[in-house]
């Protein structure tokens, strides 16, 4: 399986990954956060059918790995996958930015 083909947008609030990954059973896949790289993997079985004799396999028994650098602070922590219809939608509260005024001394 080529690397799932995928849309990354924002909102005022949140990072969102929208993952292809049609005909991926939800315990053949895995997603992690390291440091600031989100990692997908999984595998998709191959069909298998007693007792018949293929006339056509195009759709075979492959892994994929995908890593993707966040493109924004977001906590990881809270992230949220849901998988429907062949979509893992993968949802992160992003990071405010915060500054702080630190005070200067004369020395």
């Amino acid at each position: 399986m080529p690397l799932p083909p995928m849309d990354i947008y924002e909102t005022a609030d949140m990072l969102v990954f929208d993952i292809d990954l049609p005909g991926v059973d939800i315990a053949d896949m895995s997603l992690k956060v390291y440091d600031e790289i989100v990692v997908i993997e999984g595998i998709r079985s191959a069909l298998s059918i007693d007792n018949c004799r293929f006339l056509c396999m195009e759709r075979t028994h492959e892994t994929f790995r995908r890593m993707i650098k966040l493109p924004v602070r977001v906590n990881a922590q809270s992230a949220k996958a849901v998988y429907k219809d062949g979509v893992m939608t993968l949802s992160f509260p992003k990071i405010k930015d915060r500054v702080f005024q630190i005070r200067i001394e004369e020395g």
